[in-house]
């Protein structure tokens, strides 16, 4: 089974090291069978040295909003326009996308395969924390704000997922089917420079069909 493991960035210091040390844990525990391809869609590719953990270390694809190719006077916020480029990057399967600055938890691959076993989306609950400290993929020290709750928390509990609709999908942590994304065309890119794709796309997704947990 193919699974294309995204990290997206738009910042200089993104902490990619972090989200490296806990995926190569995860894969190491949980990817036993799977086919996959890693790719870091880097606004700062070109400037940045290449890392060499992912199969492609690429620049968001050409858009109005933002890089070499903008028609605007600075740039813009253009979260479909990244996750597109790895949506075009995987080849079938499964494409999972995850935000900087971002540190997988234990298990957070085993859910991630149940979610491909019984077909459903696979939506990860988050928390921004302050004053993290990450060592070898493992975080030791971080203090939670209740402003950086992921209000999906309230809906769910940690032995296990629950449906939850569309319009409940968040962007930063997420697995999907390919063919589910290519059949509402990606996530919108009308919505670049505004932001709100992520569930908006998640509406799409539940009016084509597709199951979110």
């Amino acid at each position: 089974m193919n699974l294309t493991i995204t990290y997206l960035t738009n910042r200089r210091n993104c902490m990619v090291e972090w989200f490296v040390d806990s995926c190569q844990r995860e894969i190491s525990e949980y990817g036993l069978g799977l086919n996959i391809r890693t790719v870091m869609v880097d606004f700062f590719a070109k400037e940045r040295p290449r890392n060499n953990w992912f199969s492609f270390h690429v620049p968001p694809k050409p858009t109005v909003w933002q890089g070499e190719h903008k028609l605007t006077k600075i740039d813009y916020f253009a979260p479909s326009n990244a996750r597109n480029t790895a949506l075009c990057l995987a080849p079938d399967g499964w494409l999972l996308v995850v935000d900087d600055l971002s540190v997988l938890m234990p298990g957070y691959l085993k859910a991630v395969r149940e979610g491909m076993d019984r077909g459903y989306g696979v939506c990860g609950a988050y928390k921004k924390v302050s004053n993290l400290y990450v060592s070898k993929g493992k975080v030791v020290h971080c203090e939670e704000r209740p402003s950086g709750v992921d209000t999906r928390w309230s809906l769910g509990r940690y032995n296990e997922s629950v449906w939850i609709g569309g319009g409940q999908m968040f962007g930063c942590s997420l697995c999907l089917p390919v063919e589910s994304l290519l059949e509402v065309n990606g996530w919108d890119e009308d919505c670049d420079s505004m932001g709100s794709e992520d569930y908006i796309t998640g509406i799409m997704l539940e009016r084509a069909g597709q199951k979110l947990r």
